[in-house]
């Protein structure tokens, strides 16, 4: 996983879990009890530990930050009316449904073109039906997560040939933005960051981190 702290300092989650200070390239190795999970809820008991696909279909799997146990929560239910002949239950991928933040109203969630809010309780329970947003609604603010800005101002999501970034205040006008020799670094999509103030992406593909500002 990747998430900034601020504007200047990147957090690599991993085995070896360390901070970027990108102004001036210092490394700090930091404890894994250091490493604060991103998309947290806003009374910061809860977190989001990924998106599985089930025979449900596609679930957030929540829990508390500091335990084990988790329950799933349903972001877009399996489509069609035939029984699932076999037990699914496996990462969703970065190019399926993804959990930007966490906001008041619930999980702020995004799949391509769709965004969609995922109500949710205190408790992060479900407490109400999701609901897709229109370009250039408004979008419910202050926002935890890696890949949205606080404000819900601008996201990034995925693209084969790099990443897009979408600008909600704008219509959810998208930027592509192609990092250098991206087809010669091997491996696939792992991870995407922005920055608090939107002007920076941090793009792990294989084992090889870039940062893009335009």
């Amino acid at each position: 996983g990747l998430y900034f702290t601020d504007d200047d300092t990147l957090m690599i989650d991993g085995f070896s879990p360390k901070s970027i200070a990108l102004s001036t390239g210092a490394v700090t190795h930091v404890p894994n009890t250091a490493m604060v999970p991103p998309t947290r809820s806003p009374n910061g008991r809860f977190s989001v530990r990924g998106v599985r696909v089930t025979c449900a279909g596609f679930e957030a799997e929540v829990g508390p930050v500091l335990g084990k146990r988790t329950h799933r929560v349903l972001i877009e239910r399996r489509a069609g009316t035939v029984p699932c002949q076999t037990p699914v239950d496996r990462p969703a991928s970065v190019f399926e449904w993804s959990v930007l933040g966490w906001a008041p109203q619930g999980l702020v969630a995004a799949s391509g073109d769709l965004l969609r809010i995922v109500p949710l309780n205190e408790l992060g329970k479900p407490a109400g039906q999701p609901l897709d947003l229109a370009p250039g609604s408004p979008l419910p603010a202050p926002i935890r997560g890696a890949r949205i800005t606080p404000d819900g101002g601008r996201y990034v999501i995925p693209h084969a040939e790099g990443v897009v970034v979408r600008d909600w205040r704008k219509g959810g006008a998208g930027l592509w933005l192609r990092p250098a020799e991206w087809d010669a670094v091997s491996g696939t999509l792992r991870a995407i960051a922005i920055s608090p103030d939107g002007k920076r992406i941090a793009v792990q593909k294989g084992s090889e981190i870039r940062l893009i500002t335009w």
